[in-house]
């Protein structure tokens, strides 16, 4: 099967520690693993809550993402829209997938770079 994505991806595991924070609204915010990233988007787990939910089409801003060893890859807020979402009842994580609909260009080339340290 051919791979069609416009950018390069690389995966994490658990011990890999890339993760963030969500404002998934004004008074949440909510931690994220990392699952995989490119420049194009990213794969997430977070806690499944009551107070909230996310749906494909939902838009909202990540306030942080740090590789491993405690990388900042962001520094300032991008914007993502919710492409696909993942949640199966009696599951304590949901998983999203994710596209960046705006980073500020010092953050895109500073992602950039990160990818490319992985691949």
């Amino acid at each position: 099967m051919k791979e069609n994505r416009r950018w390069t991806r690389v995966y994490f595991s658990s011990k890999d520690a890339v993760a963030g924070e969500l404002w998934v609204a004004e008074e949440w915010i909510v931690p994220a693993r990392v699952l995989n990233i490119s420049e194009g988007g990213l794969a997430m787990t977070l806690r499944v809550g009551s107070d909230f939910t996310i749906n494909q089409g939902d838009r909202f801003r990540m306030k942080s993402l740090e590789g491993p060893h405690q990388v900042r890859i962001l520094t300032a807020p991008a914007v993502l829209e919710v492409v696909w979402v993942a949640v199966s009842e009696g599951f304590e994580h949901m998983g999203l997938g994710c596209s960046f609909l705006y980073v500020v260009p010092p953050d895109k080339n500073r992602l950039r770079r990160f990818v490319e340290g992985f691949a």
